[in-house]
């Protein structure tokens, strides 16, 4: 059931450009307001070509955990703990990527950087070179 919930909503992404691999190369060199996205076989990259591109998807997670949150905590009433286990997973999923890339973006300040995610919802970040 967590795998499953990671696999649906780890692409969730309300605000974000979809780009095709060709596309998604000028993205590199143009700096965005919002974060922007390329979709793989593999996943999904984001880009984050500015601080505030950065602040933009931690506050998109900062809302998916907390519906997460909310859909555990109610599903846990209803079924007796198992929507409540996959839903309170998800929503430290998605603190535990927002807290690491805030982290990763404090580090790498004046640096262009990126996030991979699988489609099994791992990820990765990397400063855009």
């Amino acid at each position: 059931m967590l795998t499953i919930s990671l696999l649906i909503f780890t692409g969730w992404h309300t605000a974000t450009t979809h780009q095709s691999k060709q596309a998604s190369r000028t993205v590199k060199t143009t700096w965005q307001k919002n974060y922007t996205s390329a979709s793989f076989w593999w996943g999904t990259r984001y880009y984050f070509t500015s601080n505030q591109a950065v602040v933009q998807m931690q506050a998109e997670h900062a809302n998916n955990a907390l519906a997460w949150g909310a859909v555990g905590a109610i599903g846990g009433a209803i079924s007796g703990g198992v929507t409540f286990i996959a839903g309170e997973a998800t929503a430290i999923y998605f603190t535990k990527q927002a807290n690491d890339l805030s982290y990763y973006n404090a580090r790498h300040r004046h640096h262009r950087i990126y996030m991979d995610v699988t489609a099994a919802g791992v990820y990765s970040l990397h400063v855009l070179t």
